[in-house]
């Protein structure tokens, strides 16, 4: 007869484990925190704080935000909290006014060149800036949809909407797949005994006219870039897919802002395409004068920066395709590769056949 040892006194759907291995609980969170004590106490007496005791204070707070969980409390990451508190604060104060929207615009921005000049100088991949494209999605949507009646959007134009957001998500989940597909876990890459920190273990898709499989130890510089806002390695594999999320993401927040923004201000009508006319915006004095419609209003104007952002990076990775700068893995040898480089048919041709 099997027995199963049950541990006697199992955690609590509050309870855990905290990083020196003591059983803690979620609700003292804000208790018995000596370095939080040790810092205010410093600050009071006009002492300086060791770098040390902040890293302590830091991981301390780091491992007590954790969510009730049935069998023990779950670890959440700040990277993944904080953009979230971080878009909704600076809606709700670009809704206030003019001036709001300005200030709350470009503290955004800042906020989000500090943590890519911040990555650029530590070379350390942080998930931050991908928990901020996921969040921003999450809240327009969560926004769009909750004041449609208010709005007046019909239900053709939310159908757009869906499908074209729908496609966009599986082109951004499509890169993210492929590119787990082709890379190996860290077990390959120490199997395969590398000297170089810099490589990454690729494994190739297998030859239609053999058997087997390849196995390809090639630098990022070679086979890809890594890309910070959606935490993935853009190869020669999914780089289709992930131009067709650029275009998409193009077209769904402009689609987006255009819905948002003609029906709460005044629009007026520029030209029709399929007996269905396309508006414009006339006059926005009058968006702050309700709360609501203006916090509507402000997330318009996200999402045309969103726009503005998908369609510069769509762009861009056209003008690599064209002159031929993107992936040497498209031609066969370097000399058809600098030939290529003045000839756009051909990079372009390179580029879809394979």
């Amino acid at each position: 007869m099997n027995i199963v040892d049950e541990d006697p006194d199992p955690l609590c759907c509050c309870e855990y484990f905290d990083r020196h291995e003591q059983r803690n609980h979620i609700f003292l969170c804000c208790c018995q925190c000596t370095e939080l004590d040790e810092i205010c106490e410093r600050l009071i007496t006009c002492k300086t704080v060791d770098r040390k005791l902040k890293k302590e204070m830091w991981f301390t707070f780091k491992d007590r935000l954790r969510i009730p969980y049935p069998g023990g409390a779950r670890l959440l990451l700040c990277e993944s909290l904080l953009p979230l508190f971080l878009i909704i604060l600076s809606q709700l104060i670009g809704a206030i006014n003019m001036y709001s929207t300005c200030i709350a615009f470009v503290l955004s921005l800042y906020v989000l060149y500090y943590a890519r000049k911040s990555y650029y100088r530590a070379n350390h991949r942080t998930s931050f800036c991908f928990y901020w494209c996921i969040w921003s999605v999450a809240y327009l949507v969560v926004l769009f949809q909750t004041n449609l009646p208010l709005m007046e959007i019909l239900p053709e134009e939310n159908f757009v909407f869906v499908l074209l957001l729908t496609f966009m998500l599986i082109s951004f989940y499509m890169v993210h797949r492929i590119n787990k597909r082709h890379y190996s876990t860290s077990g390959l890459q120490s199997a395969l005994a590398s000297d170089d920190d810099s490589a990454t273990v690729l494994i190739m898709p297998e030859d239609k006219n053999s058997n087997t499989s390849k196995d390809c130890n090639t630098t990022n510089d070679e086979e890809g870039e890594y890309e910070l806002w959606i935490c993935s390695n853009i190869t020669y594999y999914n780089y289709k897919y992930y131009i067709a999320a650029c275009c998409l993401g193009t077209v769904t927040f402009l689609w987006y802002s255009n819905l948002v923004i003609t029906t709460v201000c005044h629009p007026f009508p520029v030209f029709r395409v399929f007996n269905v006319e396309i508006l414009m915006p006339d006059d926005c004095s009058d968006v702050y004068d309700q709360y609501d419609i203006a916090l509507c209003f402000v997330g318009a104007l996200y999402a045309l920066v969103l726009a503005v952002f998908c369609f510069i990076k769509f762009i861009q990775e056209l003008y690599y395709i064209t002159k031929s700068i993107a992936f040497s893995n498209w031609h066969s040898d370097e000399q058809h590769q600098r030939h290529s480089r003045k000839n756009c048919i051909n990079n372009w041709r390179s580029f879809l056949c394979n």
